[in-house]
């Protein structure tokens, strides 16, 4: 039986990560909680220092680990009651943490239910030109080891399978031969869904926006995840936000709705001036999808509220990003729901129905992604962490013990 659950993140603690987390349902189900925080030594300083700025939230659950020996010490001292939750992709970076888990016996679950559709490499590759072929060589040592890891048999490199999987659409079991026999699968939904059963979500938004269409801002110049050297940003702000900002002047004028900003969770730094003075809203994105007309992206995974919603979305890229991760993803992505994205320099006053058209919605491409990739059929219709308890629940009963 469980009574202990342990949360391992890379990320700064933050107040997203505590709603995912769902630490006060747990507790008020006789669990005791913990978070250990491990972005100290997994991150390099320049993703460290970014994910600090985004919050570095105090609560009584968390822990803030510091090398390696000191989760050594902490894993060694959990019981068989205990669970260790892991907050991170199966990935090389965490393969210490893998292995220390294993080392000491410790039972952890994987959540896999935040997949979206992604370009495969060889899609990329043959699309991508000599732009990506020389990116991809640079970053060589990296892929492959990346390639091998998650071809390698968990057995060979001596990583214990985890006991529960926390699934959410049909496909995001991504990593399938991390599994064994005595795995089992929880299936329940990606987070996003979540906002489904929230009430602060039926609540109106603070601001009276009027008639609007939303742009889900991704912070692409400065994301965090472009300070390492091997994955740089797929455009300049100089080249970017004039660019974006000349497109929503001619939606705009064209529409009738003004264009609000979904500013990203990461982008603390900016302020509306980057999106020529228009009204940037935080912490709010599912419901300013829910209320706008249409929605404006890129390749964000925000694309869950666009198919929760059933909004019209206008996938945008432009040249700059052409053989980029960017650029492929935000393709892949837009036809997975039945459409193509529009490249933003070849939109003008001359050619509207190119945006026009692109806001039509496929309802059978959006019924197979919310089954693909957000919530299957096999998942209960409860909230993330009700649904996860009612099914330790479920089993502690057959085995005979007690929650």
């Amino acid at each position: 039986m469980i009574r202990h659950i342990v949360f391992i993140t890379p990320v700064t603690f933050n107040d997203s990560q505590r709603r995912w987390f769902g630490l006060e349902y747990l507790k008020k189900n006789n669990l005791k909680v913990e978070v250990w925080d491990v972005t100290s030594f997994i991150q390099n300083k320049a993703s460290a220092a970014a994910f600090a700025k985004n919050g570095n939230l105090d609560h009584d659950m968390l822990t803030k680990l510091y090398s390696y020996k000191e989760l050594a010490i902490r894993l060694e001292g959990l019981s068989q009651e205990s669970l260790a939750v892991c907050f991170f992709g199966y990935q090389p970076m965490y393969y210490r943490i893998l292995r220390l888990l294993t080392r000491y016996k410790v039972r952890y679950a994987y959540i896999m239910n935040y997949p979206f559709p992604t370009a495969s490499l060889a899609s990329r590759m043959q699309k991508g030109g000599l732009k990506y072929l020389c990116s991809w060589a640079k970053r060589l040592p990296e892929i492959l080891k990346h390639h091998l890891f998650l071809k390698c048999p968990p057995s060979l490199m001596k990583i214990a399978a985890p006991k529960y999987i926390l699934a959410g659409g049909e496909k995001s079991l991504l990593h399938p031969h991390v599994l064994d026999k005595g795995t089992e699968i929880i299936w329940l939904h990606c987070f996003d869904c979540e906002d489904l059963y929230s009430t602060d979500n039926k609540q109106s938004l603070d601001q009276n926006l009027g008639k609007y269409a939303v742009f889900i801002d991704q912070c692409l110049p400065f994301h965090p995840d472009t300070l390492t050297g091997s994955n740089r940003a797929a455009i300049t702000a100089e080249n970017y936000y004039p660019l974006l900002n000349q497109f929503f002047s001619l939606i705009e004028q064209t529409s009738g709705c003004k264009i609000v900003i979904a500013a990203h969770p990461r982008a603390n730094h900016m302020n509306d001036q980057y999106f020529g003075g228009r009204t940037m809203v935080r912490g709010s994105t599912s419901r300013l999808v829910k209320n706008a007309e249409f929605v404006l992206m890129h390749c964000s995974a925000a694309m869950s509220y666009v198919v929760m919603f059933q909004k019209p979305c206008l996938f945008l890229t432009t040249r700059h990003f052409k053989g980029s991760h960017t650029w492929h993803e935000t393709e892949t992505m837009a036809r997975s729901l039945g459409t193509e994205p529009v490249v933003i320099e070849d939109v003008s006053a001359h050619n509207l129905p190119i945006w026009q058209e692109a806001l039509k919605i496929d309802r059978q491409k959006y019924k197979k992604y919310q089954e693909d990739f957000l919530k299957s059929n096999k998942s209960e219709d409860l909230p993330f962490w009700e649904g996860f308890v009612n099914y330790l629940q479920k089993r502690s009963a057959q085995l005979g013990t007690v929650l």
